[in-house]
Parts: structure tokens; sequence; C-alpha cells
């Protein structure tokens, strides 16, 4: 028996006549919102009084308890910013891909998105060309197994790779800045 039509299948997030779901038009515009505002931006956190204040708390929260910044107010907007979105993007995967709530419906989502922003270097251009380069991986891995019989591990091993490598190269970058 053939498979049914990609729109048919349990989990497709297209039907015919729509290319993409509804979640796949809100994750665009929302990339895409800073770069309309502000042209010359990346994002309202890399240009905002705001944004400024959570990177310093960030980055060093003596330093923000110093200049005045109040610490405990930016840690929890930040986690309340990062949960909200957490959960956004949970709603669009339920409503969007699965239609169903699992037990299990997260397959390492966290885990790999640690690993996206550390490559990115929290970077917003940056993230989406990293989060290109997991996802590949990921769908990649798949057709490693189906095709060549290559374990879906390798992948992991392959992320740890590229893991290790940015923290040594940033690890590298700061023994070179103490020496010059």
């Amino acid at each position: 028996m053939p498979a049914p039509p990609i729109h048919n299948r349990p989990g497709s997030c297209t039907k015919p006549g729509r290319p993409a779901s509804f979640p796949t038009y809100v994750c665009i515009s929302a990339f895409s919102s800073p770069w309309r505002q502000r042209s010359h931006s990346t994002s309202s956190c890399q240009r905002s009084s705001r944004g400024f204040a959570l990177r310093v708390v960030g980055l060093n929260p003596h330093a923000a308890r110093y200049a005045g910044m109040d610490v405990a107010r930016n840690v929890m907007t930040a986690i309340c910013i990062s949960g909200a979105m957490a959960g956004l993007a949970g709603a669009f995967e339920v409503a969007g891909v699965t239609h169903r709530l699992y037990q299990n419906i997260s397959p390492g989502y966290g885990f790999e998105g640690i690993a996206v922003a550390l490559l990115a270097n929290n970077n917003p251009l940056a993230a989406i060309l990293s989060g290109c380069l997991f996802a590949t991986l990921r769908s990649g891995s798949e057709i490693l197994q189906i095709n060549s019989q290559v374990p879906q591990v390798l992948v992991l091993v392959i992320q740890g790779v590229v893991i290790l490598s940015v923290v040594a190269f940033a690890k590298f970058r700061d023994v070179l800045r103490t020496i010059n």
C-alpha cells in the first residue's frame, strides 16, 4: 500500500492549498519584525535600555548591582520572557504539528536549544543559522539510519564535538586576549 500524501500523515503541518502551518508564519514574522522596525539593529534587545539591562545582569550581576540596576527584577524578567517563548513554542508544537499532547512530546528540544544558543554566541542572526545546522543534523540522522544503518547516536556525538569545538575556540580566544 503506498504512503498517504504528506498532508494526510499524522503530525503533518501542511494542508492542501496551504504550504505551511500558522506557527511557521508567526515564527517568520517574529524573526523579521526587529529588522523591519530598526533597519540597523539585530533585535530590540540589542538597542534598547531594557535589553541592555538584561544583558548586563546576565553577564555580570555584581557590576549591574553596582551600576544601580535591579538585578532580581531583571533576572525575573528574563525568566518570564524565556518561559513565555518556550510555552509559545510548545503550544505551536501541539496546535500546529502533532495536534495532540503526548507525554514525551519533546525529543530533546531543550538540549538542542542550549546548543544552538551556545553555537550562535547569543546572536539572533547566528541562532537562525545554528538552528538550521542542528535541524539538518537531526533530520539527516534519520535518513542515515535508514539508508546506511548508521546509528542515530552518531549525531549526538557530532553535536557534542561541535559544542566542544565552540567552547575550546572561546577559551583559546580568551587566552590570546590575556597574552596580548
